[in-house]
């Protein structure tokens, strides 16, 4: 069984592949909280140090990196930071895993495509110049892609980026930085605000379980990039108007879109994983029903939502596994 290094394991995403990597590889964990528990090490990849300290301690086949800052709003507002973890931490990771030979899987994100959306669809062959993303967060990413296709190309590195495209499930915070969709089912479940969407927008929404289902299969099998999500495009003043209906509260409010930093349309071609044998399984219909009772549990629950991981029956109630 392939020992398999997590790094970013307590985001969203994180905690839903230590779930659904269960009894597939031999998972060890990486991240900047604390925690007791032998196959965790407390690592920030700023920190070169810390990086070669937890690639010494496990020795793992492969390295999936989760860590990054996120969101375009996070990325305007705290620049440094995210070119910091999203670019500079990847050049160290891809520096001590050429020089282990270990495997890299990478978590890019399907905005770097920016402006190139605009009447075309995309794949993992058209080329993105570095004035295509629309925010720097994206640009933060598409650097980091670049150390890793450089070190791919010039240096050997075994090494796959994942672009993955509208992820959503419980388990992710409700916050002005997160998805659009758990900020409506939140609102919903609440009644308490408008659902706001943007005129004109439109999106496809992947599961999360479903996406941790093709991240498996990269690490066992991918080779080069990926675009992963769901052919199963719908607006956002459609999802509103559902999430509504399911929470049977909430009033949709359609806006005009930014004049800057935002893609209307995403039209991706997703061949290539598909090709490894994956197709994205839960509907958005059911993810939504999913979402709003991960909102309404958080208003019965005066813990924090991150420490609701810690109970398997909720795992195996809100997330499916």
């Amino acid at each position: 069984m392939q020992k398999v290094l997590v790094i970013g394991s307590e985001g969203f995403i994180g905690k839903h592949v230590m779930y659904g990597f269960a009894g597939k590889f031999d998972v060890f964990r990486a991240d900047t909280k604390f925690c007791d528990d032998a196959n965790y090490f407390r690592t920030d990849v700023t920190r070169h140090e810390e990086i070669q300290a937890v690639l010494d301690r496990f020795e793992p086949d492969v390295v999936l990196n989760l860590a990054g800052e996120y969101g375009i709003e996070n990325g305007e507002e705290h620049p440094a930071r995210c070119f910091d973890i999203n670019t500079t931490a990847v050049l160290r990771l891809c520096m001590e895993c050429t020089k282990r030979g270990i495997r890299l899987v990478h978590l890019s994100t399907g905005d770097v495509y920016g402006e190139l959306f605009d009447g075309l669809v995309m794949n993992e062959g058209i080329p993105i110049p570095v004035t295509a993303p629309r925010n720097l967060y994206s640009l933060s990413k598409l650097a980091g892609e670049g150390v890793v296709q450089n070190y791919r190309e010039n240096y050997g590195l075994d090494a796959c980026i994942v672009r993955p495209f509208m992820v959503y499930g419980p388990g992710e915070p409700p916050s002005h930085y997160r998805s659009a969709m758990v900020r409506m089912c939140d609102a919903a479940a609440h009644g308490d605000r408008p659902l706001i969407v943007h005129r004109g927008a439109e999106r496809a929404w992947m599961y999360v379980r479903d996406f941790v289902e093709a991240l498996a299969l990269v690490i066992e099998k991918g080779v080069g990039d990926y675009n992963i999500g769901s052919d199963d495009y719908l607006s956002l003043q459609r999802l509103a108007e559902m999430i509504v209906k399911e929470a049977e509260r909430g009033e949709v409010i359609v806006t005009d879109p930014p004049a800057h930093h935002r893609s209307m349309m995403k039209r991706v071609d997703f061949a290539r994983i598909k090709a490894l044998g994956w197709e994205p399984k839960v509907s958005v219909e059911e993810g939504v029903v999913r979402v709003i009772d991960w909102c309404r549990m958080l208003m019965g629950n005066a813990r924090h939502s991150e420490d609701l991981f810690a109970y398997r029956d909720f795992a195996r109630a809100y997330m499916g596994y």
